[in-house]
C-alpha cells in the first residue's frame, strides 16, 4: 500500500486486499500473485503517464481510468479487490 505523487494530479492510494492470497494454497501460484502485487508497488510515474494517454477519455476521468487500466494490465482486478482509487 503506497500513496504516490503524480505531477500535479495530487495523491492517490491503491489499496488491495490480501484476503485471497493469505492461507489459500501454497506454492507457485501464490508466489506469482505476490510477485504481481510487488510489481504494482514498483510501478513508477513514467508508466502511469504512458497508460493515462491510452484511449479517448474526457479530461476529468483520464487519471482515474488510467489507473484502472494499469491495474487491469497487471491483472489486479481479478487477483484482489480494489478498495479505493
Amino acid at each position: 500500500m503506497k500513496s504516490r505523487d503524480i505531477g500535479k494530479k495530487g495523491r492517490f492510494e491503491i489499496l488491495v486486499t490480501f484476503a485471497r492470497l493469505v492461507g489459500k494454497g501454497e506454492g507457485r501460484k501464490k508466489e506469482r500473485k505476490k510477485a504481481r502485487l510487488a510489481k504494482l508497488e514498483r510501478i513508477g510515474r513514467k508508466k502511469v503517464r504512458q497508460i493515462r494517454k491510452i484511449g479517448k477519455i474526457g479530461k476529468r476521468n483520464k487519471g482515474r481510468l488510467g489507473r484502472l487500466a494499469k491495474l487491469e494490465i497487471l491483472g489486479m482486478k481479478e487477483e484482489g479487490k480494489i478498495m479505493k482509487i
